[in-house]
């Protein structure tokens, strides 16, 4: 989205009718934006590791639960 932010903006505005950004307010005559692909690479890593991490101890009570306790109340 970073790439593509001018035509997204002004797509958003042309469908409203309602400037996002008013140039009178912020001075800017256009969004910068810029990718760094290692910023890209840390949040995508970061996002799984804490995914993974966030599984870990429901699993971990599960696996506690003898199977026919858990089958039991379902």
């Amino acid at each position: 989205m970073a790439l593509n932010l001018e035509p997204i903006v002004g797509f958003i505005q042309r469908v409203t009718g309602f400037e996002l950004f008013s140039k009178d307010v912020y001075y800017l005559d256009h969004f910068p934006s810029q990718v760094v692909p290692s910023d890209v690479l840390l949040i995508s890593v970061t996002a799984v590791v804490i995914s993974l991490v966030a599984t870990l101890y429901p699993s971990w009570q599960a696996s506690r639960l003898p199977p026919a306790e858990a089958l039991r109340y379902e």
